[in-house]
Order: C-alpha cells, then structure tokens, then sequence
C-alpha cells in the first residue's frame, strides 16, 4: 500500500507564539534555557536547526518560541 493521504508529520517544533531571542548568558545550557521558558530541550534544538552536539557560548543568540 502506498501512502495515505493527508498532512504530512511536522519534522520541526511548533512555531506557533511568540519568537523571542536569549541571549546566553554564562553557565546556560540548552536544557537550562529550555526550563526557563517552559519548553522542551529539543524544541530549541530543532527551532535553531543544531545538530545534537550543538556547544553554546557565551553571547549566542538563541531563538525560543513561547506560548505566553
């Protein structure tokens, strides 16, 4: 059988709400950044295209979507 019609499955995180940028700060991870906005760690991976051994530094800008 072929492929059933209708959407296709999201492969990226919802975009939906409002962008903000973090700028990171020293000591923040992706998992700390993503308990502070109430999100989830893959989320922010997947909204700023990394690859799973993204390293942060020091003034990045982070992209996270909030639902507030």
């Amino acid at each position: 059988p072929g492929k059933a019609d209708g959407p296709a499955p999201k492969s990226k995180a919802s975009t939906d709400g409002n962008k903000t940028i973090h700028k990171v700060t020293e000591g923040q991870s992706p998992a700390s950044i993503a308990k502070r906005y109430g999100v989830k760690t893959s989320d922010i991976f997947s909204w700023n295209s990394w690859e799973k051994d993204h390293i942060l530094h020091i003034g990045d800008d982070v992209i996270v979507y909030t639902k507030n």
